[in-house]
């Protein structure tokens, strides 16, 4: 069977294309769906010369030199790719290819950087299944899979449904908190430390304008929890507007700059209040360019509605 063919059948580990609008939870049943058709119909594929390299890296080289004898390819084997994929899509990250340093060093970067992600490190259901393929010597029988793969995804008591958004410093994921709807941030492996001090500016900031973290640690893992908040266009045509603009001074007040005007920072309340968040790029200053610098940032916020 050719690639391409194969990908009809397996779409998610063939391609690693993710659906829009899908959850986190229908995601990882779409992957056992696709497992246990392999499990039914082993496969026998045939290595065309050129492979994608995101398919070819799912796989270590010295079993691409198996394959390549008989064009089989093991469903412990695919389940380790599945694993990969999955962990891809919880954490929404994209692997990583060296094409100077070879296939096996692509093939250990796209492991080291999915194992470093809290979600992949302490979330239950589908993430402990990731934890068992990759770090145990004895892949889980097909019973267990199945059921990982069915649990719900839990992390620090809260059920993830989704990511809704991915900046410089942290992924944004809708979440199930304590009977009520949240949203979950968590740092990028590489920017944990900048992501605690976003954490604890934004827990200083007492105005009706700025959201309130309802949770937070510090420790390992980091996150925070905030209230949900509508963005888009809808924004641009809210009542009380001048909310953002009390809040950007505000921050100005305290000799913080936001560093990031834009409409996606902007939000409304579920009560409609006008949010100004996200201060992964906020830095504080004193001298005459901070003076300059607010500003430019009151003209930009001045701008937006009228673009």
């Amino acid at each position: 069977m050719l690639l391409h063919q194969l990908n009809d059948r397996i779409p998610l580990l063939g391609s690693g294309v993710i659906p829009p609008k899908f959850t986190l939870a229908a995601y990882a049943q779409a992957l056992l769906s696709e497992l246990e058709w392999l499990n039914r119909h082993p496969v026998t594929l045939t290595v065309q010369s050129v492979l994608p390299l995101d398919f070819f890296c799912l796989f270590p080289l010295h079993h691409w030199e198996h394959i390549g004898q008989n064009g089989a390819i093991e469903f412990d084997d695919w389940l380790q790719a599945a694993v990969i994929r999955l962990a891809e899509a919880l954490t929404g990250t994209a692997p990583v290819f060296r094409h100077a340093n070879g296939h096996e060093r692509s093939f250990e970067l796209r492991l080291a950087k999915i194992g470093v992600h809290a979600i992949v490190r302490h979330g239950s259901g589908p993430a402990e299944l990731i934890r068992k393929v990759l770090h145990c010597s004895q892949p889980p029988p097909l019973n267990e899979v199945r059921r990982l793969l069915s649990e719900k995804l839990i992390f620090a008591g809260m059920q993830l449904q989704e990511i809704i958004g991915r900046g410089s410093t942290s992924i944004a994921y809708r979440v199930v908190g304590k009977h009520r709807p949240c949203v979950l941030k968590l740092p990028v492996p590489e920017q944990i430390g900048r992501f605690r001090r976003e954490v604890e500016l934004a827990r200083t900031l007492k105005h009706r304008n700025s959201p309130e973290i309802l949770e937070f640690s510090l420790e390992d893992p980091t996150y925070c929890v905030l209230e949900p908040l509508h963005t888009g266009a809808a924004v641009k045509t809210a009542p009380g507007r001048a909310g953002f603009l009390r809040a950007l001074k505000y921050l100005h007040s305290r000799n913080i700059l936001h560093g990031d005007i834009r409409l996606a920072n902007l939000g409304l309340s579920w009560n409609g209040l006008p949010m100004l968040f996200d201060f992964s790029h906020a830095r504080q200053g004193f001298d005459a360019e901070f003076a300059r610098a607010a500003g430019a940032e009151v003209t930009k916020m001045q701008c937006l509605w009228a673009q």
